[in-house]
């Protein structure tokens, strides 16, 4: 009789510490949904943010927005055409800073018509010495 009321005791106990735990667990397990719901509500409002600041950024950096800070708050005006120097290097390695660079060379050899004809004979002129140095390399392997 008393291993009898022994093994019930210890039922009745198993089954008190199992409702526990249950009770327990669930308990967490609400208080982890409601964690959840809290940080996709903030995953929500951090998406509207960004979006609020991606339309932000784009108003805030059109071209015309821009130009009119230029010229209002800085006081920057376009050059007038005249003082516009369009700069084509003539030469591999021709800059605007070589000594026989000027401003007015640049405009000058932007108006000569043969400027063109000549340029296109030198690129003419450095394909046919490619292909003159790519033969003789070919030969050279072949021996």
């Amino acid at each position: 009789m008393r291993v009898r009321l022994l093994c019930i005791a210890m039922l009745a106990l198993a089954v008190l510490a199992s409702a526990v735990a249950t009770v327990r667990v669930q308990h967490e397990r609400r208080a982890l949904f409601v964690e959840l719901q809290r940080l996709e509500r903030e995953r929500d409002a951090l998406r509207v943010h960004w979006g609020r600041l991606r339309l932000e950024h784009s108003k805030w950096s059109t071209h015309e927005r821009v130009e009119r800070i230029a010229n209002e708050a800085l006081d920057l005006v376009p050059p007038p055409q005249e003082a516009v120097v369009l700069v084509t290097p003539r030469e591999r390695g021709a800059s605007c800073t070589s000594p026989s660079w000027s401003p007015q060379r640049a405009r000058t050899d932007a108006r000569r018509p043969d400027l063109e004809r000549r340029e296109a004979e030198r690129r003419e002129a450095e394909r046919r010495q490619v292909e003159r140095r790519q033969v003789e390399r070919r030969g050279a392997r072949a021996v």
